[in-house]
């Protein structure tokens, strides 16, 4: 039985979305951080604000790396979804951040940089 994502994942933006993929995809913060082209601090913490945001923990910490929880694969699943369906050309979608997104601590989304 899969369970709903939790209400609060309408308030997440794309950018969060690919940061929770990119950390199921590659299974280590520093890899992550890397495909998306940010500092690795920066996904450590926005993976905690989201985590925060959704009461509800995405990720399980192992040795070998970071493994979805049931909640995590949900969002992992949705993320694929949303990633299909947007145009690679449609407004606001980027494939990196601009450089002066990666060192702004508070940026909500990359898209507002």
């Amino acid at each position: 039985m899969t369970r709903a994502p939790h209400p609060s994942a309408k308030s997440l933006s794309w950018d969060d979305f690919r940061l929770i993929k990119a950390i199921a995809d590659r299974r280590a913060l520093p890899a992550a951080a890397a495909a998306l082209g940010i500092n690795h601090s920066t996904v450590f913490r926005r993976l905690g604000q989201i985590e925060d945001a959704l009461g509800v923990r995405l990720f399980e910490r192992h040795r070998s790396g970071y493994v979805p929880t049931p909640a995590g694969e949900e969002m992992v699943q949705l993320a694929g979804r949303v990633d299909d369906d947007i145009p690679a050309g449609w407004p606001g979608r980027r494939s990196n951040p601009p450089a002066s997104c990666a060192s702004r601590p508070t940026t909500r989304s990359w898209s507002t940089c």
